[in-house]
């Protein structure tokens, strides 16, 4: 069997155009009242809470239809099961910097950011919020298996979203709010009107309304996985192979619609699983091998334990249906590729021994104490 791995997770955390403190360059005059200040990073955002340990958040999904005014890690789906292919790691960072954040809407209430009325074009919302800060860590989502972990979101895709939770920024600085024109600001300043916690960026006025030292303040969204290309593999005769469990190809064929076809693949699925599951019972208890070989060989007794597998047994990909007329009606064929995940081979095969241990004893079958024995064994 040949490897179709999912293809790597687009999780690159792109360079970030930082502006570094120091000397400031001359500001620009403001001639049309059009110009409004530069729009923040959009995948930037300051966090509805500073602390010291994130690591909760990290790798979080966010809702797809969440818009830009309530982005915060609050938001974020809760840990999932595709967050076990997630995992975080912290490294060092350095620089001080003056840059433009989003704040969802919950995060400018708790700061006690107070609109300063439109700016021309736009209003004071859509300029962000100016932190200048020094940065000394950052904490990183990795992951830890990329063809798990796209499986995972295509299986459940309620799991994930196309937006994460990639970092979260930890260091010191100050938070300020758009407070208008540096013109108008200064000429009040000779009236007496404007305090210290203002300061000037390109011709635009901020006002300091918090502080934030030694902890993670912000965070920065990355894209989710994307698609798997394992379907567009030749996995109808090159079955994939993964770390993580098996594939297993049904195939429909059947004198009806292309539903009940469908039902058939799987049904034909979940049978290769039980034999599967019998081979690998026969390797661990070899002394069972002439009840578990005959078992296999009883298409009813394979038929019940299959059954019992519908939960266990995923389809991933499925070929076009095929049909064409007969004088009995339409025969339709198709084939699908289903995954068994190996975390649940052994709860799969107390199961299937379990299932087959009954319908032989209902059925009057030799076999039915040989394999409820077995199951006894088998059982948690």
């Amino acid at each position: 069997m040949l490897t179709s791995r999912a293809r790597a997770l687009p999780l690159i955390l792109l360079a970030f155009p930082f502006v570094a403190c120091g000397s400031n360059p001359p500001r620009p005059e403001v001639p049309g009242s059009a110009i409004v200040p530069d729009p923040p990073e959009k995948s930037v955002f300051i966090r509805a809470s500073f602390d010291d340990d994130p690591s909760e958040f990290i790798g979080r999904f966010l809702p797809d239809d969440l818009t830009q005014d309530r982005i915060d890690e609050t938001a974020a789906k809760v840990g999932g099961r595709c967050g076990k292919f997630l995992a975080k790691k912290t490294v060092n960072a350095s620089g001080t910097f003056e840059q433009t954040f989003n704040a969802s809407n919950g995060v400018k209430g708790s700061l006690g950011v107070k609109p300063f009325g439109a700016i021309s074009a736009g209003t004071s919302s859509d300029a962000g919020l100016l932190v200048k800060y020094a940065m000394t860590k950052k904490m990183l989502v990795t992951v830890s298996d990329a063809d798990g972990l796209a499986r995972c979101c295509e299986a459940a895709p309620a799991e994930c979203g196309t937006q994460m939770i990639g970092e979260f920024w930890f260091g010191s600085g100050t938070v300020s709010q758009f407070a208008g024109r540096e013109s108008d600001i200064t000429a009040n300043a000779s009236k007496g009107k404007v305090d210290a916690d203002f300061s000037y960026k390109d011709g635009w006025g901020w006002k300091r309304v918090s502080t934030f030292e030694n902890a993670y303040f912000a965070f920065r969204t990355t894209a989710g996985p994307t698609k798997s290309r394992l379907c567009d593999g030749n996995w109808e005769s090159e079955v994939p192979q993964s770390l993580d469990g098996q594939y297993f190809v049904g195939v429909g064929a059947v004198l009806a619609p292309e539903p009940k076809a469908r039902e058939e693949a799987l049904r034909n699925a979940r049978r290769e699983v039980v034999k599967y599951l019998g081979e690998r019972l026969t390797e661990t208890y070899s002394g069972e091998s002439s009840t578990i070989g005959g078992a296999l060989a009883d298409s009813t007794l394979v038929t019940a334990a299959a059954e019992g597998l519908a939960e266990r047994v995923k389809d991933r990909c499925w070929t076009r249906a095929t049909s064409r007329s007969t004088p009995e009606g339409p025969f339709t064929e198709l084939k699908v590729l289903a995954f068994f995940p190996a975390e649940q081979e052994k709860a799969a095969q107390a199961a299937a021994v379990q299932a087959m241990a009954e319908t032989a004893e209902v059925q009057k079958k030799a076999s039915a104490k040989p394999l409820a024995a077995l199951a006894k064994k088998l059982s948690p």
